[in-house]
């Protein structure tokens, strides 16, 4: 089988592996941030108070080190307010010049700085281990363009990525950028999925299963459903972070309350997600699916379910911040797997009853 013996073609897989699960680690990481508040734990980026590694105790730092930071973002905005105009984004120009939350300092807080620089650290090393994803991709330039192609895409991405994360900072965690920022991590993670997948093909069985096309369509369906709550749960979170400048942390079970109709669609719409998930499960054990395709659906089925009872927790215990990462966390693990479950079956190569091994499938 081609690349099976292939050492270059083992290294772009590995590579391709590990920064997919290093990229799920930066999302349970940045889980960690938000549930802590320390998203502005440092006000400047890349930098961490002016420095690269940040300080331990506020004495290091100037008197007047809110107002420094504080127009220091004012500057930063000022060209996000002029590159607004030129997209025809007035409306968000306008609030980027008018509101005067985005300029309020926190008071330091060494916990929050640090784990703000260790969420920009695994940043970093992502970034890094894309760069070399890409390099590994050169393998595969006359073969396999479209390897190349993706994780040169990957890399692009990773760096506008980073550029929207200077951005949260600059506003001071802006409603909507913080969902924006999520959907690219996600994005990324899909295009990784895609090309490793691409560069594994030629390893799974070759033989159709029953209900192909129903199957695919079932797919299809459940990862927009999952996206569509993914996204709408990080607005939930934005929200819930109003709400709790509102009212403080000693109402916290009354926070989810406080939210309103878009926390009750996003509850109620969990049902809808789970019921998707059971019939792509369903389908696939009933089709006469690879090994490892069956593994994949109970994977799914276990993710839902787990994802479902930390829905539960958050919405009756009021909102605990351990239970915050792995929520996000589980959501984007849920979409990786369906995405796979679709190429898997768009692949067209997906075996019933197929003699080779698991681990020869799997190997890296």
């Amino acid at each position: 089988m081609q690349n099976q013996g292939n050492p270059k073609g083992r290294t772009y897989r590995r590579w391709g592996v590990t920064t997919i699960i290093a990229v799920y680690l930066l999302i349970a990481v940045g889980g960690i941030v938000r549930s802590t508040g320390s998203g502005m734990g440092c006000p400047d980026w890349p930098k961490c108070f002016g420095e690269y590694i940040p300080p331990t105790e506020a004495s290091a730092l100037p008197a007047n080190y809110k107002d420094i930071y504080a127009e220091k973002r004012k500057e930063k905005n000022v060209r996000l307010i002029k590159y607004m105009q030129l997209l025809g984004k007035d409306d968000l120009a306008t609030r980027l010049k008018n509101d005067p939350g985005m300029y309020i300092e926190q008071d330091f807080n060494a916990t929050k700085t640090w784990i703000e620089y260790i969420n920009r650290l695994i940043g970093a090393v992502i970034g890094l281990l894309v760069l070399g994803t890409f390099v590994a991709s050169f393998q595969y330039f006359k073969t396999k363009p479209s390897i190349f192609w993706l994780s040169l895409s990957a890399v692009l991405l990773t760096g506008f990525q980073g550029w929207i994360g200077s951005i949260v900072v600059s506003t001071n965690l802006l409603e909507g950028m913080i969902t924006f920022h999520m959907f690219l991590a996600i994005l990324l993670v899909m295009i990784l999925i895609y090309t490793v997948f691409q560069a594994y093909k030629t390893q799974l069985p070759e033989e159709q299963m029953q209900h192909l096309s129903l199957l695919k369509g079932i797919a299809i369906a459940a990862f927009l459903l999952t996206f569509a709550q993914t996204i709408l749960g990080t607005q939930v979170r934005e929200m819930i972070d109003v709400v709790a400048m509102r009212l403080g942390e000693s109402q916290r079970g009354a926070w989810i309350e406080a939210i309103g109709l878009k926390y009750l669609i996003h509850r109620s719409f969990s049902w809808v997600v789970l019921v998707a998930n059971l019939a792509l499960v369903y389908f696939i054990q009933r089709g006469g699916a690879s090994k490892l395709l069956r593994r994949v659906g109970y994977s799914v089925l276990v993710v839902t379910l787990i994802q479902l009872l930390s829905g539960i927790g958050l919405g009756y215990f009021g909102v605990p911040p351990y239970l915050q990462p792995i929520h996000l966390l589980l959501s984007s693990v849920m979409l990786g797997q369906q995405f796979f479950v679709f190429l898997a079956l768009q692949n067209k190569r997906v075996a019933t009853g197929h003699k080779q091994p698991l681990e020869q499938v799997v190997s890296i």
